[in-house]
């Protein structure tokens, strides 16, 4: 790796820019605010770098060099070369990348939904949301390769959006598609027939717990007082647990203070 410190005017970001590799899509509201404070003499040498992986593309950096060209002024920037082009995976930036972004970078369809679903599966295989909060810190890296692994995920993701706007987005997309594949992981052909059922609300008798479930997520809509999402998650999975077991229900309920949290069957 080597360092070295220059100033940079427009015409260098410029050059540099031409050089971005797969980098975020830009925010513009980030760089006029970069800009504005580089306009009025407040961007400070913070030992900050721009980061160059070994074939001279940039790495990280490109809200800062485009603040420099709509501020047009020079600005004293940190330059690391040489980087491994991975490194991007565990960068921080000025604007912090998400998992989100690094799934963007990579190209991958549905890359919010992608995230969302990766993170709660591994809060799953963890055992954390028995717990009943989300305390286990995921990397970026631990989510790439969740995604890597489970490629099939993309083949739910739209399919759950048409089923969401059926259940008139009581369920959003993401979550749909979570459950769906939460419960893929059990049952193939039972995950599909419980998500279709749950979303659509048809062929299902009124002591079925899918339409019981239904009723109550669609109650919870439109109620002042919501489920908290440790709740709404335990009586998705023991409805689809008395579904499993054949079982009816008129009524389905969870108290935490009394109850486990339910293990998937």
């Amino acid at each position: 790796m080597r360092t070295e410190v220059r100033n940079v005017n427009a015409s260098i970001a410029k050059e540099m820019l031409k050089r971005n590799f797969n980098n975020r899509k830009l925010n513009n509201s980030h760089v006029r605010n970069l800009a504005n404070q580089m306009k009025l003499n407040n961007w400070l040498f913070d030992g900050t770098p721009l980061k160059f992986d070994k074939y001279g593309r940039l790495l990280d950096g490109q809200h800062r060099l485009n603040a420099v060209i709509e501020s047009n002024v020079n600005i004293k920037f940190l330059i690391l070369s040489d980087i491994e082009t991975e490194a991007f995976k565990v960068m921080d930036t000025g604007k912090l990348r998400s998992s989100a972004d690094v799934l963007s970078i990579m190209n991958v369809k549905y890359y919010n939904d992608v995230s969302y679903i990766a993170r709660q599966s591994i809060l799953f295989e963890n055992g954390r949301v028995s717990t009943g909060g989300n305390m286990l810190k995921i990397s970026n890296t631990q989510v790439v390769d969740w995604y890597n692994n489970n490629l099939e995920i993309l083949n739910i993701i739209p399919k759950a959006e048409t089923l969401s706007t059926k259940y008139s987005k009581v369920l959003s997309r993401s979550q749909v598609a979570f459950y769906w594949y939460l419960f893929y992981q059990k049952n193939v052909i039972q995950s599909e027939d419980f998500i279709y059922k749950l979303c659509e609300g048809t062929r299902i008798e009124s002591n079925n717990p899918i339409y019981v479930l239904r009723k109550r997520l669609l109650e919870d809509k439109l109620s002042n007082l919501k489920l908290s999402s440790y709740d709404k998650k335990a009586i998705i999975i023991k409805a689809w647990n008395l579904y499993r077991r054949n079982k009816t229900c008129s009524l389905i309920r969870f108290n935490k203070s009394l109850e486990s949290f339910p293990e998937i069957i």
